[in-house]
């Protein structure tokens, strides 16, 4: 509250909240009010207008300087706001980046998985979903933890894994496991990576994934939503 402040505060307050278009105007408006009181002034009394005209060359010089004054001002400040404006604009593309890179989507649940001979059957696996509308590549799992302990699972230690919907190539044979490191998710495919038969055979309670999206960025996307530019 402005009114409890003492009153040199206030008056700060006030000349700091006019804007340097309302100072030029009211440097302009002055100069010519006492230009022309002076000259009435001088021609009411019959006096010689010479120091007149020496007044007002000073005071065209002063109007000069005040007017190079606010330019300078102008340009700073809009120089100011200029990178306020860029630096706002960059943290809300970081922040559509970050959302999109959240459009990838990885759980750690049972999910089927299908055998050479009789139906599928659950099996603890980690999912990792494209929603993106372009291709991501490079995934790889950096952090997997399984009861409460923290587990080293490669990419290659995985046993097989699954693409979904069931890609063409996929239809006739199982997919080879080398052929993990050089897959690419397109928009709502699903990658399946089945956990090693030596673990027991529950879902990880967390897990963490590294892909690399079109545009040449590294994201890291966990089962608990989070996500980092790496």
């Amino acid at each position: 509250m402005t009114e409890n402040l003492p009153l040199p505060t206030r008056i700060r307050s006030w000349l700091s909240e006019r804007g340097a278009r309302f100072w030029a105007t009211t440097l302009t408006v002055s100069a010519v009010g006492a230009l022309f009181a002076g000259s009435q002034i001088a021609r009411s009394f019959d006096q010689s207008v010479n120091w007149y005209t020496g007044f007002g060359q000073w005071l065209g010089a002063l109007g000069s300087f005040a007017a190079a004054g606010v330019a300078l001002w102008i340009s700073v400040s809009d120089r100011r706001y200029n990178m306020a404006d860029r630096a706002r604009v960059e943290r809300q593309r970081e922040t559509d980046l970050q959302r999109r890179a959240g459009l990838v989507q990885v759980t750690a649940e049972m999910l089927g998985r299908r055998e050479a001979v009789g139906p599928s059957f659950p099996a603890a696996s980690v999912g990792i979903r494209n929603r993106r509308p372009d291709r991501i590549f490079d995934i790889e799992i950096v952090e997997f933890i399984h009861r409460g302990e923290a587990t080293n699972l490669d990419i290659d230690m995985v046993n097989g894994f699954a693409v979904f919907p069931r890609r063409p190539e996929h239809e006739a044979r199982f997919p080879m496991k080398a052929e993990l490191r050089g897959i690419a998710l397109t928009s709502d495919e699903m990658l399946v990576l089945y956990q090693p038969d030596h673990m027991p055979g529950t879902p990880a309670d967390f897990v963490a994934v590294e892909y690399t999206d079109s545009f040449g960025s590294r994201w890291r996307v966990a089962t608990d939503r989070s996500v980092t530019r790496i």
